[in-house]
C-alpha cells in the first residue's frame, strides 16, 4: 500500500519535494516533483536512485541537459487533436518545443555508454523534423504568422502593402497640394476603423467631400476619407478579408497537422518531464552535498554521518544511527532538545528520500532498506473537535498503526504513550513494542521513561541510543551515542534554567532509590563509552601514522620509478641521434669508398678504404642538452602563459590557451594544438612569464586579443559561410582570452542561419555544448556556447 499521507505530512516530506521543484527547469517538472511519492518496490527505488547517479554524472562533467524552448503544450496540442485551430501563438511554443526535443535526443547520443538509463528514455523521444520545419518557416519566432507561411499569404500581404502605399501617397498629395494646406489641422495621413484618412479643420469639412470616419475630443477637426481614396480603401479591405480567409486556412492546417502527431509528441513531451524531475534530482542532490544510498535488502538502516535537510547546514549535528536487521527496536532516550527528535525524522525522512531516488546529506557507507510501508506518529496529536487529548490521540494512531503494520514496515514513535500515569504509560509502550517486534516491523522510538531503556537492555532485538549530554556545560551535544541509554538530566537542566538551588536539593530527596541506580548505572556506561573511544583515538592516530608511512614509501617508489623512466628515455634518445649520426658519417664514408674506388692503384685505394674505416669508428657526436623534466600536464594544472615541454617534438613552447584536453602552444613561430597529456610542464625556473621573443613573435598580441575580448558576437545579416569564417576567429579568441562561454547573435528570421550554424557549433573541437538562450537574452535570436 502507499505510504499515508499523514507519515509524509509528519516527516515533513513536502518541504524536501519543494525545494526538488525549484531544482526543476520546466514548469511541468516542477509539478511532476511536487507530486512525487516515494517507491515501495526494492527494483523502482534501485533505478530511481541509478537515473539521479547517471545525471549527476553529467552535470558534474559540465554538461546542460538542452531543457530551453520547452513548455507545457499539452493542451494546445490535445485540442488540436479535437481538430481545433490553434492560435499562430501556440503554434509557436508547438515548433519551440519541437526543437527542444530534437535537441535533447541530440544531447544523449554520445552518452549511452556513461548514462544507459536517461539515454533509453531519451531514446525514446521521437523527431518530427518536418512538423518542426513547417512551423518554423510559417510562423514567426515573435509567435505571427510569417510572409513565407504559403505563396497566396505572401501574394495578398504584398498587394496589401502596395495598395496601402498608394493609398497614402493619393492623399499625401491632397495634403501636399497648395491650395488645401489651409484645409488641415496636421499634414498627416491616419487610420479609422482600419481605413486611411486625413484630419480636416471642422469649418472646412464641406470643402473636402468624403467620408467622416471620426471628430477630434474637442470637435475641431474630422477624419474624412477623400472619394479619391474611397474605392483603394476599399480594396485594402478586400484583401484583408482574403488575408484573413487564408490567415485560418494555415493555422488550421498547421494544426490538424499536430494534431496528427499528437501520440507521439504528448509521449515526448512525458519524456522530458520525466528527464526534467531527474536532473531535479541531481541539482538538488548538489545543493544538499549528498550522497548516493545503498539499498539494503536485509532491512538493515545505517545511516553514517547524516544531517538533517532542512536545518542550516551550519547549525546540525551529523548523526551516525542504526536499526533494524537485528535489531529490530531502537529506543532513544536523553535529555530535552537534545535532538531526539530530529534523528527519528532523519531515519524517516532518509527512508522517503532514498525510496524517492533522493540522494541523501549524509557520508558514504550510508545504507536504507526499501520500506513498503512506513507510519510516523510525531507531534501532538491533541483533536479538540474530537475531544482527544495528548494521549488519547496518540493511543488512536498507534492502534491504527498496530493493525497495518507487518514485517515490512517502518515505524516512528516520538514520546511514546506520554501524557498519561508514568508506571501505567511505560508498561502500555512495553506491550506496543513487543507487539511490533513480534511482527518484525523496524521501530525507532524517542522516550523519557526509565523502564524502557531497562525493558530493550534485557530483550533480544532492542537497543538503547541516547543523545549526548555534556556534564560540564549542562548542555546537549547533539550526538547520537548507538548502545548507550540516555539520562532526561531534568534536574541538571532545571539548575541550569534557574530554578532555585534549595528547589533543586529538594527535589533530589525526593528521588527514589532504584532510579538513582539506574542513573548511576548510565553514568557508569557513559565512562566506559569515553575510555573506548579514547582507545579508539589512539587505534586511529597509530593508524593515520601508518597510512603516512605507506604513502611515504608509494611516493618514494613513485619517484624511483619516475627517475628511472627518465633515464630510460634519455639513453634512448642518446641512442637515437648516435645511430641517425652513424648513419650519416657511414653514407658519407661510402661516397667516398664510391669516388676512390677508381683508382687504379691499389695501394692508394686500400689507403682510402681504411681511411673511411677510421672515420666510422671515430665518430664524435656532440651531446644533447638533458631535455627539461616536470609533472605531466593536465587540463588542471595547465594555465596560459607556462612554459611546457613535448617530448615527441623535443621542442619548449608557451601555452596560449586550453580547451578541455587540448592546449594550444606557441613553438618558435608555429602554433600548434596538441593533447596536454603529451606535455610536461617546463622546470622550475622556466616558469611564469612569457620572454620578450614570444611577444616578438605574436604573444603581446594575443594577451592585447584576450584583454579586449566581449563575450558576445552578432552575426546577423550574413551567410552561413561568412558566419562561419568570422566564427572561427571569435571563438579562437574566446578560447585565448578563456572565456568559458559566449552568445552569438544571428537572429530570428526564417531560422536559416541558425540551423547552418547548429551543426558548426556541435563540430567545433572548442565548443564543448550548446543551446538557445534564455527568452530574456535572445531566445531563439541567440546561441550560448559553452568552450
Amino acid at each position: 500500500m502507499p505510504i499515508g499521507e499523514a507519515t509524509l505530512k509528519a516527516l515533513e516530506f513536502h518541504k524536501i519535494l519543494d525545494r526538488l521543484a525549484d531544482c526543476a527547469a520546466t514548469s511541468r517538472g516542477r509539478a511532476k516533483a511536487l507530486a512525487l511519492l516515494p517507491a515501495t518496490d526494492f527494483e523502482q527505488a534501485q533505478t530511481r536512485l541509478l537515473r539521479t547517479g547517471e545525471a549527476l554524472a553529467i552535470l558534474r562533467g559540465a554538461l546542460a541537459p538542452p531543457f530551453g524552448g520547452l513548455s507545457d503544450i499539452e493542451s494546445a496540442v490535445k485540442r488540436a487533436a479535437l481538430e481545433a485551430a490553434l492560435p499562430a501563438a501556440e503554434l509557436a511554443r508547438v515548433g519551440n518545443a519541437l526543437c527542444a526535443m530534437r535537441r535533447m535526443k541530440e544531447f544523449f547520443a554520445p552518452l549511452e555508454e556513461t548514462a544507459p538509463l536517461l539515454c533509453a528514455e531519451a531514446g525514446g523521444i521521437v523527431v518530427l523534423r518536418q512538423l518542426e520545419e513547417e512551423l518554423e518557416k510559417a510562423i514567426s519566432p515573435d509567435g505571427e504568422l510569417s510572409d513565407q507561411a504559403s505563396p497566396e499569404l505572401f501574394r495578398l500581404r504584398r498587394q496589401i502593402r502596395a495598395t496601402q502605399e498608394r493609398v497614402r501617397e493619393e492623399l499625401e498629395n491632397l495634403l501636399r497640394a497648395e491650395q488645401n494646406r489651409r484645409y488641415f489641422q496636421d499634414q498627416l495621413v491616419t487610420m479609422r476603423g482600419g481605413r486611411y484618412v486625413i484630419p480636416v479643420k471642422q469649418e472646412y469639412r464641406r470643402l473636402m467631400p468624403g467620408i467622416v470616419h471620426d471628430h477630434s475630443g474637442s470637435g475641431a477637426t474630422v477624419f474624412i476619407e477623400p472619394l479619391a481614396a474611397v474605392e483603394l480603401n476599399n480594396e485594402v479591405k478586400k484583401l484583408r478579408a482574403e488575408e484573413q480567409e487564408e490567415t485560418e486556412r494555415i493555422l488550421k492546417l498547421l494544426s490538424l497537422r499536430v494534431g496528427g502527431a499528437a501520440g507521439p509528441l504528448l509521449e515526448n513531451l512525458a519524456a522530458l518531464t520525466r528527464l526534467d524531475l531527474v536532473f531535479a534530482k541531481a541539482r538538488l542532490a548538489l545543493l544538499l552535498k549528498a550522497v548516493p544510498p545503498e539499498l539494503s535488502k536485509d532491512g538493515r538502516v545505517d545511516i553514517v554521518k547524516g544531517r538533517h535537510p532542512l536545518i542550516r547546514p551550519e547549525a546540525v549535528t551529523p548523526v551516525d544511527a542504526r536499526a533494524g536487521g537485528g535489531t529490530k527496536t531502537l529506543v532513544i532516550t536523553g535529555s530535552n532538545a537534545g535532538g531526539k527528535t530530529v534523528t527519528l525524522k532523519i531515519i524517516g525522512l532518509f527512508a522517503l528520500m532514498a525510496q524517492s531516488g533522493l540522494f541523501l546529506p549524509a557520508g558514504a557507507g550510508t545504507r536504507m532498506p526499501v520500506f513498503p510501508s512506513i507510519y510516523a506518529d510525531i507531534g501532538d496529536e491533541q483533536s479538540i473537535e474530537q475531544d482527544l487529548s495528548t494521549f488519547s490521540g496518540q493511543i488512536k494512531n498507534i492502534a491504527g498503526i498496530l493493525e497495518e503494520a507487518d514485517g515490512g514496515s517502518l515505524v516512528l514513535l516520538d514520546e511514546i504513550c506520554a501524557g498519561t500515569d508514568p508506571r501505567e504509560g511505560a508498561a502500555l509502550a512495553m506491550a506496543v513494542l513487543e507487539n511490533l517486534r513480534d511482527k518484525g516491523a523496524t521501530t525507532v522510538l524517542t522516550t523519557h521513561y526509565g523502564e524502557l531503556k531497562v525493558f530493550a537492555f534485557h530483550n533480544a532485538g532492542m537497543e538503547n541510543a541516547s543523545v549526548e549530554f555534556d556534564p560540564v556545560s549542562l548542555k546537549p551535544t547533539y550526538r547520537l551515542l548507538m548502545g548507550t541509554p540516555g539520562s532526561s538530566n531534568a534536574l541538571s537542566i532545571a539548575a541550569r534554567i534557574g530554578l532555585a538551588p534549595k528547589i533543586i536539593a529538594r527535589a533530589e530527596t525526593f528521588v527514589g532509590s532504584a532510579h538513582k541506580e539506574l542513573q548511576n548505572l548510565l553514568a557508569g556506561l557513559e565512562n566506559e563509552r569515553k575510555e573506548y573511544e579514547r582507545r579508539n583515538l589512539e587505534l586511529e592516530g597509530l593508524r593515520r601514522d601508518a597510512a603516512t608511512l605507506w604513502e611515504r614509501a608509494a611516493r618514494r617508489e613513485s619517484e624511483i620509478a619516475a627517475k628511472k623512466r627518465d633515464i630510460i628515455d634519455k639513453c634512448r634518445e642518446q641512442a637515437a641521434e648516435t645511430l641517425r649520426q652513424a648513419r650519416l658519417e657511414a653514407e658519407e664514408a661510402i661516397k667516398a669508398i664510391k669516388a676512390l674506388y677508381q683508382e687504379t692503384d691499389g695501394k692508394a685505394r686500400q689507403t682510402a678504404i681504411d681511411k673511411a674505416r677510421r672515420r666510422l669508428f671515430d665518430i664524435n657526436l656532440p651531446e644533447e642538452d638533458e631535455p627539461p623534466a616536470g609533472r605531466p600536464l593536465t587540463a588542471a594544472n595547465v594555465r596560459p602563459g607556462q612554459w611546457v615541454y613535448v617530448p615527441s617534438l623535443r621542442q619548449k613552447g608557451i601555452v596560449l590557451s586550453a580547451a578541455g584536453e587540448d592546449v594550444t602552444l606557441r613553438i618558435g613561430i608555429l602554433r600548434m594544438s596538441i593533447a596536454a597529456k603529451k606535455c610536461v610542464q617546463a622546470e622550475q625556473g622556466q616558469s611564469g612569464a612569457p620572454p620578450a621573443a614570444f611577444f616578438r613573435q605574436g604573444g603581446e598580441e594575443a594577451l592585447a586579443k584576450a584583454a579586449a575580448f566581449k563575450s558576445e558576437i552578432d552575426v546577423r545579416g550574413k551567410t552561413v559561410e561568412e558566419a562561419i569564417l568570422e566564427l572561427d576567429k571569435y571563438i579562437d579568441d574566446a578560447a585565448l582570452a578563456n572565456a568559458s562561454q559566449v552568445r552569438v547573435i544571428h537572429g530570428k528570421g526564417a531560422g536559416a542561419l541558425r540551423r547552418g550554424l547548429d551543426g558548426y557549433f556541435g563540430r567545433h573541437p572548442l565548443v564543448r555544448a550548446h543551446e538557445l538562450a534564455a527568452p530574456d537574452a535572445g531566445g531563439s535570436g541567440a546561441t550560448i556556447l559553452f568552450l
